[in-house]
């Protein structure tokens, strides 16, 4: 008589042999698919419904001009733009060419018309489910201060970050969406701090931990909790080493403050030049947190530092905004 299975091992034959639980899967990762309907097998033994139905049709050409954009979308997306203008230009009753459309003038720079092509599509009703389509509609309005689409639309992505089946991209999207709900106020910054706490309740992620501990001992500290805000900052590595995520935009301000003699201050069309492309293996955050960020961050290490990045915030984003008086009174701390 052969020996039991392990339980272990029995719930791993049990589960990969259920038809239930496959098909449940393959479902679920099917709907959040990029790959748009038309483009997809109907089944394991069939090349697509629609190419089945309209051989010689237009279904074909478009789902290979799409795969082609999409292969060059990092890459060269000047391509991209192309072949996915060539895929709309086919009339198939499909929204994913827009999408590429808008995924590729993110890239190149174009951020109005990148909003334009997205938000069509993807906060229309029966939206395609791409989730990285829509982090970078976030990203998008984030760069262009719309902080009222970056937030409707994290609150999207956020419950459907798993799907993407990748830690890096989930915690770079949760702390996109912390960073422009703690600047709203006391009620943003609430809903931020459950994001970040969340985040980092899951596994590490190499390089966004010390990111993601500053901002939620950020959102500690404006609404009062600053014995909390020092047991996370505890867990910095290196406060210093944020400074890396700043924009060109960040620095120029920083030198602005810190060396004002060395005449380093860019014009204001040096730093767009810099910007003019983001770089979405970085989190995109609301303009000016970072340096609010970096004062709550450094202050224990840093007092000059955490001075000058608090300048930089009551100078420029954080004047006239809902987190003033909190900046202006621990400037008035550090300078004590």
């Amino acid at each position: 008589m052969s020996a039991p299975l392990l339980p272990g091992l029995a719930l791993l034959v049990t589960v990969a042999t259920s038809p239930r639980v496959e098909v449940r899967s393959l479902a679920g990762f099917a709907a959040q698919s990029p790959r748009p309907a038309v483009c997809r097998p109907a089944d394991s033994a069939s090349t697509s419904a629609l190419w089945s139905a309209a051989r010689g049709g237009t279904a074909r050409p478009y789902c290979s001009l799409l795969a082609r954009a999409t292969t060059r979308l990092d890459a060269a997306p000047e391509q991209a733009l192309e072949l996915a203008r060539r895929a709309a230009a086919l009339d198939v009753k499909d929204p994913a060419a827009r999408v590429l459309e808008g995924r590729a003038l993110l890239r190149l720079g174009d951020l109005r018309a990148a909003r334009d092509r997205l938000e069509s599509v993807l906060l229309a009703p029966g939206a395609p489910p791409d989730v990285h389509a829509l982090r970078e509609l976030g990203v998008t309005a984030i760069h262009l201060g719309r902080s009222d689409t970056a937030i409707a639309v994290y609150r999207r992505v956020l419950p459907r970050a798993d799907f993407a089946n990748d830690r890096y991209f989930r915690r770079t999207a949760a702390l996109e969406a912390a960073s422009v709900l703690a600047a709203t106020g006391p009620d943003g910054a609430a809903e931020a701090e459950v994001y970040l706490a969340e985040a980092r309740r899951k596994s590490e992620v190499p390089g966004l931990e010390d990111l993601t501990s500053a901002f939620l001992a950020l959102c500690l500290d404006r609404v009062g909790r600053r014995d909390q805000a020092r047991v996370v900052l505890n867990d910095l590595a290196n406060p210093w080493g944020l400074e890396r995520f700043a924009s060109a935009r960040d620095m120029e301000r920083l030198a602005r403050v810190v060396l004002p003699e060395q005449g380093l201050e860019a014009s204001e069309q040096e730093v767009r030049a810099v910007m003019r492309r983001p770089d979405l293996s970085l989190p995109a955050l609301w303009d000016g947190e970072l340096h609010a960020a970096l004062a709550v961050a450094t202050r224990p290490v840093d007092g000059k530092l955490a001075r000058a990045h608090l300048r930089v915030y009551l100078d420029g984003p954080g004047r006239g905004g809902p987190w003033e008086s909190w900046a202006r009174n621990l400037l008035r701390e550090l300078e004590r």
